[in-house]
Order: C-alpha cells, then sequence, then structure tokens
C-alpha cells in the first residue's frame, strides 16, 4: 500500500514562473529538484513555506489546506535550510542561543531541565564536536559546521516536510559531501520527507528516491 501523501500542489501559477504547476509528495519521499538556474526551484520553495503567494492553485499539507495559512504559522509544520548558512543562523549569538530560537517556534513541550541535554544529543549527530561548544558564538564557526548547525535547527522540532535549498553550494566539495552525509542520515533516522533543489551531479546520483526537473514553470520526471 503506498505511502499517504504529506504534500499535493494543484494547478500553482506565480507570475511567469510557476505555470499550472501540480505536485503529490508521499510520506518519506526524498526528492530531489533540478534544473537551471531562473527556472522556479526556490520560486516553488516560497511558495510551500507561504513566502511568497500563488495568484492561483491549491497547497494542502499533510490534509490540510495551507494555501492562504501565512509564513509563521506554516513554519510550524515546514523546515527550511537555505543555501547561505549565514541566513539561516544568527553569528553574533551563541549555538546555543540559536538552537533555543529554533526550538521556540514549535509546540514542543520537554521541560526545561532537559533541553541542554536534548540540544547536546541532536548536536552529537553530526560528529563535529558542536556539543561540546555551546556557549561558542556561530560566528566563529566554519561554513560547513555552520550548516550542519542549520540542519540540526531545522529538525530539531517535529515537522511534516524538510525544504533544503542547494545547501552544499557555498561549501568546498569535501564538507558538502560531509553536509549531505549528515542530511541523508536526519531523513532516514527520523523518516522524515524532503525536497532538496540542487545542480551536484553526484549527489543526484547518491541520493533521493525521485528526480523531478523544473522546467516551463512545471516539474517532471
Amino acid at each position: 500500500m503506498p505511502n499517504k501523501l504529506i504534500l499535493e500542489m494543484h494547478n500553482i501559477h506565480v507570475r511567469d514562473t510557476l505555470k499550472n504547476l501540480n505536485l503529490d509528495v508521499a510520506l518519506g519521499e526524498f526528492v530531489l529538484i533540478v534544473g537551471a538556474n531562473g527556472t522556479g526551484k526556490t520560486t516553488l520553495f516560497n511558495v510551500i513555506s507561504g513566502a511568497l503567494p500563488v495568484e492561483n492553485g491549491t497547497i494542502i499539507l499533510n490534509g490540510v489546506d495551507i494555501t492562504n495559512t501565512p509564513r509563521h504559522i506554516r513554519a510550524r509544520r515546514i523546515s527550511n535550510v537555505l543555501q547561505d548558512p549565514r541566513r539561516g543562523t544568527i553569528g553574533e549569538m551563541s549555538i546555543l542561543e540559536n538552537l533555543r530560537l529554533a526550538y521556540n517556534r514549535s509546540e514542543n513541550d520537554i521541560p526545561i531541565e532537559s533541553k541542554i541535554n536534548y540540544f547536546k544529543e541532536k548536536l552529537s549527530t553530526v560528529n563535529m564536536g558542536l556539543e561540546d561548544r555551546l556557549d561558542d558564538y556561530v560566528g566563529n564557526l566554519s561554513g560547513g559546521q555552520r550548516q550542519a548547525l542549520s540542519l540540526v535547527m531545522a529538525t530539531i522540532t517535529d515537522y511534516d516536510i524538510l525544504l533544503l535549498d542547494e545547501i552544499t553550494a557555498s561549501l568546498d566539495p569535501r564538507m558538502a559531501d560531509t553536509v549531505m552525509t549528515i542530511t541523508n542520515d536526519i531523513v532516514k533516522q527520523e523518516q522524515k520527507t524532503c525536497l532538496l533543489i540542487t545542480h551536484n551531479t553526484k549527489h543526484i546520483d547518491m541520493y533521493g528516491t525521485r528526480i523531478l526537473k523544473m522546467k516551463d514553470g512545471q516539474l517532471m520526471s
């Protein structure tokens, strides 16, 4: 029996970028989205997250119509990691302070005395020693460490879908591979649904359960 649909997008139209776009994503899928620059991939993510309204069409998330739901409400169920880790983290704040901000957007109810251990447990999964550096300023981390932190922040709370927008584009090849390994491990271990925009042909061959190409404002297999 096929998994239930977690995301449904029907006849989505946005300016001249997305043209009657349709997309169904099943629970637990890891979908890679590819295509030339300017074809609407990031616009698609902005529409899903609520950063950009649709002119026509319907968006259903886990059975609920969110087409007109504000972005800050969707953020409780839709997590994002951006291409530039500086946009997903605050350099002037500590690792712990960044994690607290990410955690507070959720409706989780972990007792205050348990949060530090919870944060350390989550950080330990990326194998970078960040769990021992909670008081360090994020601005002192390397790009790869900061992007790994962004992933932890995006997945520290319960969510329905994870949107990853070229998350390795600003990293060197070795660190890009490390971040993708971390991402794949998180998605598999937590059995979550994920959409990834990428131009990295190596990663296209290694990851994902399905590949879709964006062309002329639509998605195709």
